[in-house]
Formats: C-alpha cells, structure tokens, sequence
C-alpha cells in the first residue's frame, strides 16, 4: 500500500492541532503503521490528521476506548476499500464514502472532520506552490516564487503592525492569500532554535522592499 505520508508539522497544521498531539495519537497507540511511518521521523497519512482531531475534540464526551474503538473501524472501513490509497491520502472526492459510526445508540458523524482536513490540506498544497527555497535565492530563505522576498520579512512586518496596505506599498505584489500562505508555510517548516536578539530583548525586524528585483532595507517605522 502505498500512502501519502507528511512529516509531523505538515500533519498538525492540517488537524489543527499542535505537533504534541500528533505524537500523542501514535505515543497513546491510538493510530500506527501503515498510517505513521516512525523511521527516520515520524510522518503521517493526510487521514490521520482528521482521525486525530475527532480524538482530541470528542475527549469530554467519548471514553478513550470508545474512541479508539472507532477510530479502528473507520480504518478498517477505508481499508476495505479499492481505493483506500487515495483516502489514506486525501486525495480526490469519495461521495460514497460513509463516514458514520453507529455504535451503542451513538451516531458520530466524521465526515465533517474529513471535509475540513482537505481543506487544509488544499491550503498546504497552495503555500507549497507558492513559495520556494533555492540555495540560488536569498541564501535559501523562503522566498515568494519569482521573487526575491523572504516571507520571513513579511511576517515579521505583518506582527509589527502593518497592515496590508502597507505591505503592498512594499510588496505590490502580494495578496492576503499570499499572506497567509506565508504564514502556512512558516507553521509547516518551522525553524529549529530562536530568533537573534536586540539589546532590548525583542526579535530583530526590519522592513523591507522589493525594487528592481533587489531586496532594500527600509527605515523602521516612526511612531
């Protein structure tokens, strides 16, 4: 069976849920091979990240066993399935599919957790086109595709206060999907250790602007 797996960031954002919990559904034994690959990394089906929220959501309602128990079914359920790659993996439309489990008078519907978790994954994918690293460009920052911007210097300017008008002074290209595709990407690959510090103790941030294909550092920006 061949599954498209994602590594741990890329699962969490598409569940949202944080990466602690998606190690938890394989720590807790609630999800395991051939949906999560630990070799070398844990990487997960796109399936689990639905599988997983319904566990963390329904923790008030429904026993740990119980949940357990269902999740199983529905695995087996997909499993039975000539195209169950395709559902591990997200991909495509299953209108046949029925994700309902009726069990001891309870009927829980799944397929809302699925229909969010391709959406997410949809947004994953549009981040992923979006944006590049190239050893060629910027010293392999992550850049906008095509350009020489890090999203790194956007992000930093969108949470000093700058609102997208004033991103687009700088960046005339930019959209508020690009926006957030920057901060997708960001969420999915994030950066091991933290951010150099001023004297002051806050992250250094500078603005910038695109022109004439270079990079210029602007002057912060006055109160």
């Amino acid at each position: 069976m061949t599954i498209t797996l994602v590594p741990t960031a890329t699962a969490a954002f598409i569940a949202d849920l944080t990466s602690t919990q998606m190690q938890r559904i394989v720590d807790d034994d609630v999800l395991g091979e051939p949906l999560v690959a630990c070799s070398g990394g844990r990487a997960f089906a796109l399936l689990t990240s639905a599988l997983a929220k319904f566990y963390f959501d329904t923790a008030m309602e429904i026993t740990r066993d119980a949940r357990i128990r269902h999740i199983g079914s529905m695995v087996e359920r997909v499993s039975s399935r000539r195209d169950a790659e395709r559902i591990f993996s997200l991909q495509g439309e299953w209108t046949d599919m029925d994700w309902t489990i009726r069990s001891r008078g309870l009927c829980i519907q799944l397929g809302d957790y699925v229909a969010e978790a391709q959406r997410r994954a949809r947004l994953v994918a549009r981040a992923e086109a979006s944006i590049q690293v190239s050893p060629e460009v910027m010293s392999a920052e992550p850049v906008y595709a095509g350009t020489r911007v890090p999203i790194a210097n956007v992000l930093a300017s969108k949470r000093a206060g700058f609102d997208l008008d004033e991103l687009q002074e700088a960046y005339a290209f930019l959209t508020p999907e690009l926006v957030e595709d920057a901060q997708t990407y960001q969420t999915i690959h994030p950066k091991v250790g933290r951010p150099r510090m001023q004297s002051g103790g806050e992250p250094r941030q500078r603005r910038r602007k695109l022109v004439s294909s270079e990079v210029v550092a602007l002057p912060a920006r006055q109160s």
